[in-house]
């Protein structure tokens, strides 16, 4: 004797699944996205305490070398090593034609942007030994 299912008991099934993705899904989308966040937040703050490093073992050893750029890596290449010079692991970059959440592209010698999503993006500079913040405002107050 074979058994199966009945229609019945699939669209039901169907219907659950349905109703269990239309509230996970979006939730799921904010939890990555607020961890890519806290990603973004915790390099920037490494990045800062490696330039303050950088610098008091300048003041320290009485260094006359002053810190010009943060690393060598090439202008809107993709996978190179950025913030070598601050860092002591890697930070790989991205190109501005990929547009990866959460990844680093280097613009200009001291200029680095990530996307936040595909429209909203976060620049910061080098600049008078800083790494400072060039977007809005409320941007900015977001991520320091």
């Amino acid at each position: 004797m074979k058994t199966s299912f009945s229609l019945l008991e699939i669209i039901f099934v169907l219907t659950i699944i349905g109703l269990i993705s239309i509230v996970f899904v979006p939730k799921y989308n904010e939890i990555i996205l607020k961890s890519k966040k806290v990603k973004i937040k915790s390099q920037i703050i490494l990045i800062q305490n490696g330039i303050k490093k950088i610098l008091s073992q300048n003041i320290l050893l009485s260094n006359n070398i002053s810190l010009k750029y943060l690393d060598n890596a090439t202008i809107n290449k993709n996978k190179d090593k950025l913030f070598s010079k601050i860092l002591d692991f890697d930070i790989l970059s991205s190109t501005l034609s990929h547009k990866e959440v959460g990844k680093w592209i280097k613009t200009s010698k001291n200029t680095y942007i990530t996307y936040l999503s595909k429209s909203i993006i976060l620049s910061y500079s080098f600049k008078n030994h800083s790494f400072i913040c060039k977007s809005t405002s409320s941007l900015c107050k977001e991520f320091e």
